[in-house]
């Protein structure tokens, strides 16, 4: 006889999905917390800590067909809604409900970070033995620097930095690096 399949996660496995969510998707969550404390008597620390305690404890369930983000999500609303009820609180709209699921992730994910070091690093390699080239494209493609700090991290005048950076449009056209820099 075989053994059922668990349609729930244990609370092993919520604690697993919580140890493993990644920076994006707590900014996320706590967005979404902000938006959802609005109207009820719990700050939005308060409002993610009462989700997934309800969670860990198996008061609210994890299917296993769903993602863990949105079902937290969803039992935050739920822990917010009841709040407002339980204190008689008017329900002040945070705005639609369903775009808080679609809120966007501000944080930079692992993967952005990455092709950004990749990128700085092409960029550094195709101008390998060029240090002046080099501190050009490190504060002016990742530093964002003036033409004034630019010219005194170098130690060239206007006229000759406009020049390298001539030279190094120039390079990165020819280059397949350069595409990626739009």
């Amino acid at each position: 006889m075989t053994q059922a399949v668990r349609a729930v996660w244990s609370e092993g496995e919520v604690q697993l999905a919580i140890s493993e969510l990644s920076e994006a998707d707590l900014h996320r969550l706590q967005q979404t917390a902000r938006a959802l404390a609005r109207g009820s008597r719990l700050a939005p620390r308060e409002l993610l800590n009462e989700a997934v305690w309800k969670l860990l404890e198996g008061v609210r369930k994890v299917p296993r067909s769903e993602k863990f983000v949105p079902v937290l999500m969803g039992a935050m609303r739920s822990v917010a809604w009841n709040n407002r009820k339980l204190h008689d609180n008017a329900r002040v709209d945070s705005g639609d409900d369903e775009a808080l699921n679609n809120i966007g992730d501000a944080a930079p994910t692992p993967e952005d970070i990455l092709a950004k070091k990749n990128l700085r690093q092409s960029v550094l390699d195709l101008f390998k033995g060029d240090e002046i080239a080099q501190a050009i494209c490190e504060g002016w493609f990742f530093e964002q620097m003036t033409e004034k700090e630019l010219c005194d991290l170098t130690g060239l005048d206007l006229k000759q930095l406009g020049t390298k950076k001539q030279e190094i449009r120039r390079a990165l056209i020819r280059s397949d690096v350069g595409a990626h820099l739009k």
